[in-house]
């Protein structure tokens, strides 16, 4: 009998233990019962769930920073330049973020980039060195088009809010024939010819037999 009562009570803390999760400040928990999402998030703190019948998936909610790879562009006026950009996401609505994506992460930072080059190609080379505001949040409206609504997720770039204008470290090439001329990448040290005048010649020995 004694036996049975400590099987029991054991079996019963086992429950409880699998049945006890901790969600943190910085998460929100969903739980799918048998493959179903349950309506509604769990909020930090304590959290029940059955053993053997829900599963309780964990979503971060702080900022992520996405390095954008230099992109290539050629931008309007046929100036070919390479930009990179600095994207801060997070996620917004965790069911989304894992029901209709599978990596939310990978998916914005493929966004971002073919967004940047969309950008580059509509913008000229002056307007793109200036103007970096208004092209940071033309491309903050092209990630939340598909991020925001369908994929839980909030992206931003630019200043403010963690912001970084996007930056041309790369020299500038320009096209032939449209009245630019060609910024080069190091300026060429030049030596003066040895035939050139006022260059000095090197002198000769001679040597003379006894």
């Amino acid at each position: 009998m004694v036996i049975a009562i400590l099987a029991i009570g054991i079996i019963g803390l086992i429950t409880v233990a699998r049945a006890v999760r901790v969600v943190q400040q910085y998460e929100r928990g969903v739980v799918f019962r048998f493959g179903r999402v349950q309506e509604g998030s769990r909020t930090p703190g304590l959290t029940l769930i059955v053993p053997g019948v829900d599963r309780l998936v964990k979503v971060n909610l702080q900022i992520t920073t996405l390095s954008v790879p230099a992109q290539d562009g050629i931008t309007r006026d046929n100036v070919s330049v390479r930009v990179d950009t600095v994207v801060y996401c997070r996620v917004v609505d965790p069911v989304n973020a894992l029901v209709n994506v599978q990596n939310y992460l990978y998916a914005v930072s493929r966004v971002a980039q073919t967004s940047l080059r969309a950008v580059i190609g509509r913008a000229d080379l002056d307007e793109l060195l200036s103007d970096r505001d208004k092209l940071n949040s033309e491309l903050t409206n092209i990630i939340d088009t598909p991020a925001e609504g369908p994929w839980g997720v909030e992206g931003r770039t630019g200043r403010g809010q963690g912001r970084r204008p996007a930056r041309i470290h790369e020299t500038v090439h320009v096209l032939p024939g449209r009245g630019r001329t060609r910024t080069p990448r190091r300026a060429r040290r030049h030596r003066p010819s040895p035939t050139a005048p006022g260059s000095r010649r090197p002198r000769r020995c001679r040597t003379f037999g006894a």
